[in-house]
């Protein structure tokens, strides 16, 4: 190992953080200060790439949630196609499913890291990856949230209107109403809380 890298230096770690890494370190069998370096190594190298690591974290946390709920990931082609051949009791089936996962997922999420506008985009863009998202604020806490598509079907749009209302209610969002066109839908929403 070169001088550099065998180097250490002592930090001024508070007492919390020190008895949390332990705390962890024997639940997964490592010792704490490796668990620290460990876990400041990953995150500096995911901070290279995405400087916001708040954000990277959550939206880790938010797919590991969604895992945990019975979600899946699946090519977008193959969305497609499967949402073309369901047919109307099958696709309302579905998008009950979808609406009660996303709510549960709203909820879940809300507790762990709260309703800012900055958390449910996040979840927006991890439900519904292949949408443009967009948010524009109104006055008094209302914003207008814009998700379209380049390539929309009506079941595409039907889908995404179950998942923005059952996230809406899980994180205790209002609706006030709701726009669709041809390839987007648009909200306008409040309550959200930094």
């Amino acid at each position: 190992m070169s001088e550099k890298g065998s180097r250490r230096r002592f930090l001024a770690i508070s007492e919390d953080v020190i008895m949390d890494a332990m705390t962890v370190g024997e639940k997964i069998g490592i010792p704490f200060t490796i668990l620290i370096e460990n876990v400041l190594r990953d995150v500096l190298r995911i901070m290279k790439y995405k400087p916001e690591i708040s954000s990277a974290i959550a939206y880790a946390d938010s797919l590991d949630d969604i895992l945990r709920l019975g979600g899946i990931v699946m090519p977008w082609e193959l969305v497609k196609r499967v949402l073309g051949d369901v047919d109307d009791s099958r696709k309302k089936e579905m998008m009950e499913e979808l609406y009660r996962m996303s709510s549960w997922y709203g909820e879940l999420a809300k507790v762990k890291r709260g309703s800012s506008l900055n958390e449910v985009k996040n979840a927006l863009s991890i439900w519904i990856p292949s949408a443009n998202l967009d948010i524009a604020e109104e006055k008094g806490g209302i914003y207008k949230v814009i998700i379209s598509f380049q390539d929309s079907q009506d079941p595409l749009l039907d889908f995404t209107e179950k998942i923005v209302e059952g996230l809406a209610k899980g994180y205790g969002l209002k609706i006030l109403d709701k726009e669709r066109r041809s390839s987007l839908v648009v909200f306008r929403m409040a309550g959200f809380y930094e």
